[in-house]
């Protein structure tokens, strides 16, 4: 048994016996998800369905709102936000002060492994384009998280591939972590001592990408920007850059017979911390299964439940 100290959070892992060295027990291939994407073909996220099934902003909540840039009204009551095939609209069930979806496109399913470079930058691109925006009029909501479940062995509630972004004045755990830890060149130390150690995977950019030292979840990847902390800076270079070393992660992945996985990626408005993303695989979904760990419970440490504990003490009550 190997225990190891986080030098992110200060949490401790153990790590056992041979087990690293041995392959997880599980199929030769990746399950048939076929017939279960066919059956969800036409969700709210479907192409035709996204402006009857899906929330829509106030446009008057962003002052010029419509330019040309990256967004448009899609009727003369509601606003998505759109940067190529990808498009954002409120989360119905929001996590924080301000919460979104962003689908990449209409395609209904997009293995791991699969995801195209200008859809992942194009989608992560609308995120940051929603965050600046938000923070016009509402400069409180400083902490940022982009995130992402792919499958529903990561939480995700549906097949659609989709991000998250939110954006709130109050940090979720794994975030606060971050915040309260002294000296914010910590991180970038930490990822140049890793570069050049056993642990190095790959420079892509100014981004550097590294297995977790103490990982909290499974085969996860860390990426600190040696440049940035805020997601204002991030160029569309730099932004590329991530999605590079962010697909070669899933690729990798998918060769090792997954095909669910959650991402992270932590910002501040005000530039506390370098960027940091948290990338973790999960166990390969089949069909009928969802799990009730998402980004948010094992990126963020952040736990979530869709039952007000009210309700739940009235029915167990009423039973």
């Amino acid at each position: 048994m190997r225990r190891r100290i986080d030098p992110v959070t200060g949490f401790s892992v153990r790590i056992t016996g041979d087990r690293p060295l041995e392959m997880a027990p599980g199929d030769d291939e990746l399950p048939d998800l076929s017939e279960r994407v066919e059956m969800t073909r036409g969700c709210p996220f479907c192409e035709g369905n996204v402006e009857a099934q899906t929330p829509a902003y106030l446009a008057e909540l962003f002052n010029d709102a419509g330019r040309p840039r990256h967004d448009r009204a899609d009727s003369c009551t509601g606003l998505r936000f759109h940067r190529g095939s990808s498009v954002l609209f409120p989360n119905i069930a929001p996590y924080g002060r301000h919460s979104a979806v962003c689908l990449f496109s209409p395609q209904h399913h997009i293995p791991l492994g699969e995801f195209t470079q200008t859809k992942f930058h194009d989608a992560i691109r609308n995120c940051l384009d929603y965050s600046a925006e938000v923070l016009r009029f509402d400069p409180t909501s400083t902490h940022q998280v982009v995130s992402q479940n792919i499958l529903p062995a990561s939480g995700g509630a549906l097949l659609h591939p989709h991000l998250q972004v939110n954006l709130d004045h109050q940090p979720m755990n794994y975030h606060r972590l971050l915040l309260e830890r002294p000296n914010p060149d910590r991180m970038l130390r930490l990822a140049l001592a890793e570069e050049s150690g056993p642990r190095r995977l790959w420079r892509c950019g100014e981004w550097v990408f590294f297995a977790a030292f103490a990982p909290l979840a499974a085969w996860e990847v860390h990426a600190v920007h040696l440049r940035c902390q805020r997601f204002a800076d991030l160029a569309d270079r730099c932004l590329s850059d991530f999605v590079e070393g962010l697909l070669r992660v899933h690729r990798y992945w998918q060769a090792e017979g997954r095909n669910s996985a959650n991402m992270g990626i932590f910002g501040t408005a005000d530039g506390c911390h370098p960027l940091f993303a948290r990338m973790m695989v999960r166990a390969a979904w089949r069909p009928w299964y969802r799990s009730d760990r998402s980004a948010y419970e094992v990126a963020m440490l952040e736990h979530g439940t869709d039952m007000l504990p009210e309700i739940l003490a009235e029915r167990m009550r009423t039973r």
